[in-house]
């Protein structure tokens, strides 16, 4: 769609026109990090970054897509809910599992509240079978070897980074991707940045 009736469409609804235009859904990566670039701890445990208001705000965007992708590995580290029931006001999206190994217990919290899908295909077939689905916007939670991935693949449209005063220094452990490009916005919320990064099609 050009000119100016493409522009509006794309600002109404930019994750359904992304499905049209693009033949996938709109992609949305996200995570967060120490100041000094650290996802994780040393010995592999999570570290929690977010304040309370910014999970909120975590919770908030869940609700604004329609799946969550994540791996098995993090779901067998964190044991996720993955759900929005900090933002009471939305709804609880699809949640998509890669697990190919299915290492992933069915006691899993993941498992809870809306329906779950576990996929051991690869990133372009998950991302097309999701389409089909009508699902038109994915939220990647995931650790930083999916996340490099789906960025060395191109499958990403926009990411959210949160990044946390806290340095871990050696007691760091999981590196955060490379940033793929400037980031078109940043904000202060709770003491942690929020920045903003957006893929230039």
């Amino acid at each position: 769609l050009d000119g100016e009736i493409g522009e509006e469409c794309l600002r109404l609804d930019q994750k359904f026109m992304s499905r049209l235009v693009n033949g996938r859904p709109y992609i949305t990566l996200k995570w967060a990090q120490s100041y000094d670039g650290f996802m994780s701890k040393s010995d592999g445990s999570p570290f929690r970054f977010s304040t309370p208001l910014t999970s909120t705000l975590v919770h908030k965007l869940r609700s604004e897509h329609d799946a969550i992708l994540t791996t098995s590995s993090t779901v067998m580290a964190d044991n996720p809910r993955l759900d929005c029931r900090l933002w009471s006001a939305g709804r609880s999206p699809v949640k998509i599992i890669v697990d190919r190994n299915r290492r992933v217990k069915p006691d899993a919290l993941v498992f809870s509240g809306a329906e779950t899908v576990v996929t051991q295909d690869d990133l372009h077939e998950i991302i097309e079978s999701a389409g089909r689905r009508g699902l038109n916007s994915i939220l990647v939670e995931a650790g930083p070897t999916f996340l490099k991935a789906m960025i060395k693949a191109g499958l990403w449209d926009s990411i959210r980074v949160e990044i946390s005063p806290v340095t871990l220094g050696e007691s760091g452990g999981n590196r955060a991707p490379e940033l793929p490009c400037l980031p078109q916005l940043t904000e202060i919320i709770d003491g942690n940045t929020i920045a903003y990064f957006k893929q230039n099609n």
